[in-house]
């Protein structure tokens, strides 16, 4: 497969030896996006499965709790960097899943795999922790 960059940061799954944290250090004009675990949100702000924009330094996270946990993913709509904060949450044979609003690609929470296109590949995921009831993320 091609190796794709996600929105100037330089991340992509498709790279034997997938990037780790500084990868995801460059950002669009070379803006370093912070290291390490990056506090997202208060764990309380995840109410009623509405997903909630941050950022990690420059760099837009989407934030989800739902049933089968949390999740952070890249904002950004792999396909045609559409805003998936604006987008919804919906559930496909059982899984929580987030559809972008411009095209409809929707992607799996659990894994950030496509389930429905446009889009051809998954929504990068973040790992996440909660600490003191806030949500942190770091890089892949």
């Amino acid at each position: 497969m091609r190796s794709r960059c996600w929105f100037g940061l330089g991340l992509s799954p498709f790279r034997p030896g997938r990037p780790g944290a500084a990868a995801f250090a460059r950002h669009r004009g070379g803006n370093p996006a912070p290291q390490g675990w990056q506090d997202l949100c208060a764990q309380d702000a995840l109410t009623g499965g509405r997903p909630l924009a941050a950022r990690i330094g420059e760099v837009p996270v989407l934030v989800t709790r739902t049933d089968a946990g949390m999740t952070a993913m890249i904002a950004h709509c792999g396909h045609q960097t559409g805003p998936l904060a604006d987008g919804e949450l919906t559930t496909v044979d059982g899984a929580d899943c987030m559809v972008c609003p411009w095209h409809g690609s929707t992607f799996r929470l659990t894994d950030g795999a496509v389930v429905h296109g446009p889009a051809a590949t998954g929504q990068p995921l973040l790992r996440t922790r909660v600490v003191a009831g806030r949500v942190q993320a770091t890089p892949p």
